[in-house]
C-alpha cells in the first residue's frame, strides 16, 4: 500500500498501517530523515509494527548512503542493518550489491561483485550475518562456531529479528532508474 509522505495525507497512512503486516519507510539519500519520517516512526513504535527502510534517490546530487544510515541510527536509536549497499553515489551511482546473495546488480543485470567493492562488501556482509544470527539462538550458535551463515540462514535471521523488533533492514537504490528495486 503506497501512501504519500506529506502530512496532508496522514489519514491514508494510518488506514494503510492498520491493514499492513509490515511498513517500509522511504528516506531520500540526499536529504536523510525528515519530520514526517519521524512521525511515522513514532506511530510504528507505538503499534510495534515490523519495518524496513529503503534509502532512495542514490543517483541524486549529494546522495550519501552512509550519511543517511547514520542519520537513521542517530534519530531512531535502532539497529539498522544494510541488506543492500550502493555501488557509488550521485553521478557515480551504478547499482547495488545484495549482501545476502553476494551479487551486484548493474543496469538491471546480476553480475559478480566488482573488485573495487569486494572489501566493503565483505565487511557489510559480516555485519549482516552477525545481526541475522542475533535473531535466532540456533543461528548465533552456528555463527560463533563456523563464523558464517548461508543465504537462507541470513534471510531467516533477518526476518525473525525484524518481527521481534531487534533489527531494521535497510535497502537502497534509485526508484527513478529501478536500481535496487527489481533486485
Amino acid at each position: 500500500l503506497d501512501t504519500p509522505g506529506s502530512a496532508d495525507f496522514v489519514g491514508e497512512v494510518i488506514a494503510a498501517l492498520r491493514v499492513a503486516d509490515t511498513a517500509m519507510l522511504v528516506v531520500g539519500a540526499d536529504v536523510g530523515v525528515q519530520i514526517e519520517t519521524i512521525k511515522l516512526w513514532r506511530r510504528l513504535v507505538r503499534t510495534e509494527k515490523p519495518r524496513f527502510v529503503f534509502v532512495n534517490k542514490m543517483e541524486k546530487e549529494r546522495a550519501d548512503f552512509d550519511v543517511a544510515l547514520a542519520d537513521l541510527r542517530d534519530k531512531f536509536k535502532a539497529s539498522f542493518v544494510p541488506v543492500t549497499v550502493p555501488l557509488g553515489a550521485a553521478a557515480g551511482f551504478k547499482g547495488v550489491i545484495d549482501l545476502v546473495e553476494g551479487t551486484a546488480y548493474l543496469d538491471g543485470g546480476a553480475v559478480e561483485v566488482p573488485g573495487e567493492a569486494k572489501d566493503a562488501f565483505e565487511k557489510a556482509r559480516a555485519a549482516l550475518m552477525e545481526a541475522a544470527a542475533e535473531g535466532d539462538d540456533s543461528l548465533i550458535e552456528k555463527f560463533f562456531a563456523e563464523g558464517t551463515l548461508s543465504s537462507d540462514e541470513i534471510r531467516r535471521g533477518v526476518a525473525q529479528g525484524m518481527r521481534a523488533g531487534k533489527l531494521v533492514p535497510v535497502l537502497c537504490g534509485a526508484g527513478v532508474t529501478g536500481a535496487g528495486v527489481a533486485a
